[in-house]
């Protein structure tokens, strides 16, 4: 599972050179598998090559003494579904995935 620290570098990088906060909604296209396929040996070949960032459906958000904290898992998406959340929205997209996937966990075996 060493390729999913590859793909939060490469949102690190991304965040950070474009001074950007990440939000639900946003989806960013890394134009390579997320799994870093083949740059990292180990990694499984896949056709997920978008980022789409949404609420944890089970941690959401939650109020800290020091603020609001809400929990963004990152999904893994193929560039159809891509086209899809441009025509439609990343939501709905994500909802539809998360009917097989309520999760929403990033399976490079999908694609």
């Amino acid at each position: 599972m060493g390729w999913s620290f590859v793909v939060l570098q490469e949102l690190a990088k991304y965040v950070i050179g474009h001074g950007v906060l990440l939000e639900p909604g946003h989806r960013l296209d890394l134009r390579c598998p997320v799994t870093g396929h083949p740059c990292v040996p180990e990694a499984p070949s896949t056709g997920l090559t978008v980022v789409a960032v949404t609420t944890d459906p089970e941690l959401g958000q939650i109020d800290t003494p020091h603020g609001m904290v809400r929990f963004l898992p990152v999904v893994g998406a193929t560039v159809a579904e891509k086209a899809e959340m441009v025509a439609s929205s990343t939501a709905a997209v994500l909802a539809r995935l998360a009917t097989s996937n309520p999760l929403l966990v990033t399976d490079p075996r999908r694609a």
